[in-house]
């Protein structure tokens, strides 16, 4: 019997190596694979990108759910991506919220546009009695000045409800293009465009540890771009 227990144990232990060994080989080709496209020009990265992104492939290039479902996975310190709390760091960056540098390190959640949430005026990233941001990721729909006055206050009340003073509770508005200031603007939103996220999140990409994780954002970048 023990013989046969020590046989089983050397099989299981052979099998995990070469599971190990094989894992580490994708790993290599995607990093070599990836190597590869940095290295092209930029025309024909463009080109070679733009025949296989994954967004136009799917036909999700211009569905406004599926960017919003996007940057909610992006922006959830739990993601699947294994960034952490990166990608939320760096659209905070990009708007000058007034939050101490360690706010968004201890931990936060992301309640999605249409959860089983009352509150749910649009995605939400809050830790109670810490922050709350609400973001309006909006493609095509116009922006209506009393819908983002009514969203405002629907966050005060849940803000209150969290314990989080006004001075740490933000409202996004995410658009299409990069937008001066307009009289009709109410002023307790600030404004970021898609173009100028892209940009941030290009910033970091050499800071992404997970070749897949980087080539998806990649191919996100190249649409909202266009935006």
């Amino acid at each position: 019997m023990s013989e046969s227990l020590e046989a089983t144990g050397a099989l299981l232990r052979a099998f995990s190596q070469l599971r190990d060994r094989s894992s580490q080989q994708r790993r290599d080709r995607l990093d070599a694979l990836f190597a590869e496209f940095e290295a092209l020009p930029e025309g024909d990265r463009r080109h070679g990108r733009g025949e296989l992104n994954l967004f136009s492939l799917f036909n999700l290039a211009k569905s406004e759910a599926s960017h919003r479902q996007f940057l909610a996975w992006l922006l959830d310190p739990s993601g699947s991506h294994a960034q952490g709390s990166l990608f939320a760091k760096t659209l905070m960056a990009c708007c000058d919220f007034e939050l101490p540098p360690t706010a968004i390190e201890r931990g936060y959640c992301v309640v999605k546009e249409g959860s089983t949430y009352e509150f749910t005026p649009g995605m939400t990233l809050y830790q109670s009695g810490q922050f709350l941001i609400v973001i309006e990721a909006n493609l095509f729909g116009r922006e209506d000045a009393r819908l983002l006055e009514r969203q405002f206050l629907e966050m005060r009340r849940f803000g209150f409800a969290q314990k989080i003073p006004n001075s740490r509770q933000f409202a996004l508005f995410l658009t299409p293009q990069t937008r001066g200031d307009r009289s009709n603007d109410p002023g307790n939103w600030y404004f970021l465009s898609y173009g100028d996220l892209a940009r941030a999140f290009s910033g970091i990409l050499s800071e992404i540890d997970r070749v897949k994780v980087k080539l998806l954002l990649i191919d996100w970048i190249e649409i909202v771009s266009q935006f």
